[in-house]
């Protein structure tokens, strides 16, 4: 949870940064205090954090949002069945 932490003070730290340079809103993905970048859409900020980082935990938050209640942070995951969804 350590990572955690780093990554939602990075998030607090850049949140006006981001909102002044996204004013269509979306979901910011953070790696540590790397910002990989936002998407308009939530899964396809986490599709590219995967792809990009691998099966490990990161931050994905809606860049409006001041609130801790809609944080997703994955961990790794063992997978038993792949899903694929058509974009």
């Amino acid at each position: 949870m350590e990572n955690l932490e780093k990554e939602i003070k990075c998030f607090y730290k850049l949140q006006s940064e981001l909102v002044s340079n996204n004013p269509g809103g979306g979901f910011v993905v953070i790696k540590d205090n790397t910002v990989l970048g936002v998407w308009l859409n939530r899964m396809d900020a986490i599709k590219e954090a995967v792809e990009t980082y691998g099966n490990v935990s990161f931050l994905v938050k809606n860049i409006n949002d001041s609130t801790l209640e809609f944080i997703n942070f994955s961990r790794p995951i063992n997978f038993c069945h792949a899903v694929a969804y058509n974009s």
